[in-house]
This record gives structure tokens, C-alpha cells and sequence, in this order.
């Protein structure tokens, strides 16, 4: 591949990007930054950085409200990230925009590119919900140990991971008619071993078999980054490992999505 191809390449790269920002344009406020910026952390706030903690552990405990509080926000990005990566999914089965963009560049750039705008679409989405959620729980919320430049990194590294992993699944399922049953088969055992819960410090000394078990669970490293990120404290695993854990999961992710997206559209 010659420089000329490249650059070519790189420009319909950044031509779809601004397409996909377009398309998207409209719903930002209206749909993504009203449910995901404010109506989410407001509720998931009183709910699990106040209302659960007040009722699980018989008085307010801000230090189990903000660690509950903390892994749930992976079901906010996993929601982003999972209408974003279901528009592939239902483009293949009725409109058909892809095919039309594979015979312009190459099918792999294709969705290499959808991955990298949804995890960015993700981020900035996501960026005001910690403050939202401060401004309504205040000293509920701890946020002493607070590591800005931490707590970015993990986001951005589990919008990219939860990106490449729900494009692998709109490459998976033959129609739209299996996603509610992926979730409650795959999405939702997930979850409930992947810290959404509890962290996995507590699944580890419940049954060192299942905390062996829940390691090979991607969403794990999103909870306990974030937590880690967020309350700094060694009963959470190592920041670094965390990061390090969903950048191999968005490779493995991706390459998967490439393969099976291949076997299904059958592009040279």
C-alpha cells in the first residue's frame, strides 16, 4: 500500500466520522445528553449512592454508597455504547448503507471506524455524569481520592471496549429479532459478575472459584477501574491492570468483529 492509498484511505476515514457525526447530531441533546447526562446519574444516584445504601446497611455509609453507586455506572455504558453498536446490525438487515460504503473503502476501515466514533461518541456523553451525580449526593458521593487523569482514562477505555464488543455482537446475531434474548442470556450473567453489584473483592472471598471464574469477564475491569480510579484503595484492583485488561479485551473484540463480519457480508 503506497502513501497515495493511505492518505486516501485516511480521508474517507475522517469523511465517514463527520457523516456518522451528522447522523447523530440531532439526538445529542434531545436523547443522549437529557437521559444519559442527567436523568441517569440523578437516578442512579438517589438510587444506589443514597437510597440502597441507606436501606442494605441500616444508616447512610457514603464509602458502600459511593462503591455501589460506582459499578453501576457500567450499565450506562454499556446502554450508549449498545444503541450505537445495534445501528450496524440493523443497517445490514434493512438499509444496507454498508454495502454501499464497502465498495468506496475497505471493509475493515469500516468498522474499525464505527468502533472508534461510538467510543468517542460514548465519552463525551459520559463526561458530566460524575459531576451531576456530585452536585446532587454532595458529601454521599466521596470524592476525596478522586483521580481525574484515572478516572478519564478508565472511561474512555470502557466506552472503547464496550464499543468494540457491541459491534462484535451486532456481527453476531443473524437479526434484530435475538437482541433481548442475548441479553438476558449473555449481557445479564455479565453484569451480575462483572461488579455491577458487588465489587470483586466481595465475589472473590464468597467463592474463590467464582472470583477465578468472573476474571475472564470484561465488564469486571470497568467496575473495579472505576472504582479504583475513584476511591483509590487496595481492596479494588490495580489501576494499571485494569487499563491494561480492557485494552487486550477492545483488540480481541475487534479482530473478532473483523472476522465474523467478513463471514458474513463476504468482502474481499
Amino acid at each position: 500500500m503506497n502513501l497515495s492509498s493511505c492518505k486516501n484511505q485516511m480521508l474517507l476515514f475522517l469523511r465517514l466520522m463527520q457523516r456518522d457525526w451528522y447522523q447523530y447530531r440531532n439526538r445529542i441533546v434531545s436523547y443522549y445528553l437529557l437521559n444519559y447526562a442527567l436523568i441517569y446519574p440523578v437516578i442512579y444516584a438517589f438510587s444506589f449512592g443514597y437510597l440502597q445504601a441507606n436501606l442494605f446497611f441500616n444508616g447512610a455509609d457514603p464509602l458502600r454508597g459511593t462503591t455501589l453507586f460506582v459499578g453501576n455506572f457500567l450499565l450506562v455504558v454499556i446502554n450508549v455504547s449498545f444503541s450505537l453498536g445495534l445501528e450496524l446490525l440493523f443497517d445490514l438487515e434493512h438499509e444496507h448503507t454498508t454495502d454501499y460504503l464497502m465498495t468506496i473503502m475497505p471493509a475493515r476501515l469500516i468498522i474499525i471506524e464505527k468502533i472508534f466514533f461510538t467510543s468517542l461518541f460514548t465519552f463525551f456523553i459520559l463526561l458530566p455524569y460524575y459531576p451531576v451525580a456530585k452536585l446532587l449526593l454532595g458529601s454521599f458521593f466521596l470524592t476525596s481520592s478522586l483521580s481525574i487523569p484515572k478516572a478519564l482514562i478508565i472511561l474512555y477505555a470502557s466506552s472503547l471496549m464496550c464499543a468494540a464488543y457491541n459491534h462484535l455482537v451486532s456481527c453476531l446475531l443473524p437479526n434484530s429479532d435475538g437482541i433481548s434474548r442475548f441479553w438476558r442470556r449473555v449481557n445479564t450473567p455479565l453484569f451480575m459478575l462483572g461488579g455491577f453489584w458487588v465489587p470483586f473483592y466481595v465475589i472473590k472471598q464468597f467463592s474463590p472459584l467464582l472470583g477465578t471464574i468472573a476474571l475472564v469477564n470484561p465488564f469486571l475491569y470497568v467496575t473495579e477501574g472505576m472504582r479504583q480510579a475513584v476511591l483509590n484503595s487496595p481492596i479494588f484492583m490495580p489501576f494499571g491492570q485494569c487499563a491494561f485488561v480492557l485494552v487486550c479485551f477492545t483488540i480481541i473484540f475487534t479482530c473478532a468483529a473483523l472476522w465474523f463480519f467478513k463471514r458474513r457480508v463476504d468482502h474481499i
